[in-house]
């Protein structure tokens, strides 16, 4: 099935998602290739609004695997992770809106507060992120980082909880 995309206005310029009617594969502020959905996506697109203007903390759906790439599905999944990868996904989708886990806390969530480094990195390759909110991982002493920019993480974490943007 091919990828359809849609094009999302955010106060930081478009946002694009990719997928179908059944998932989202990718979300970026970069163009993302692939035909424009027809309402295939409007499931998503709505909730992303939503999220947008701080009338939804939680995305319909939920977090499935292609592999090791995270998906996230119209339909939640009964998944169970299994890879280091998955596992980090799947903790990062349970960090609760509005709140923060540092790099070494969510490693210390997967059994070793030395995974930080290994943690961010998956953080980094992240092709979902928000839904998987990758910007709720920070730093010990600092913000860490954030693949689209820090500008972005800033912003979506003070959309979340104004206080930390003080951080």
């Amino acid at each position: 099935m091919s990828i359809l995309t849609a094009e999302v206005p955010t106060p930081f310029g478009p946002l694009w998602v990719g997928g179908d009617a059944a998932r989202i594969t990718e979300i970026s502020w970069q163009p993302i290739a692939g035909p424009s959905h027809r309402g295939e996506l409007d499931w998503f697109v709505e909730a992303l609004a939503g999220y947008l203007d701080r009338s939804l903390e939680a995305f319909p759906g939920g977090l499935g695997f292609e592999g090791q790439r995270p998906v996230w599905f119209k339909t939640a999944p009964a998944v169970r992770p299994e890879s280091f990868t998955q596992k980090a996904y799947t903790a990062m989708c349970a960090i609760r809106y509005g709140q923060t886990v540092s790099y070494a806390g969510l490693g210390r969530m997967l059994g070793n507060r030395f995974l930080a480094r290994a943690v961010g990195n998956v953080c980094a390759s992240n092709p979902v992120p928000i839904v998987v909110p990758c910007h709720r991982v920070v730093g010990a002493r600092s913000l860490g980082g954030y693949t689209p920019g820090l500008d972005k993480k800033r912003w979506l974490m003070a959309l979340e909880n104004p206080f930390l943007a003080e951080r």
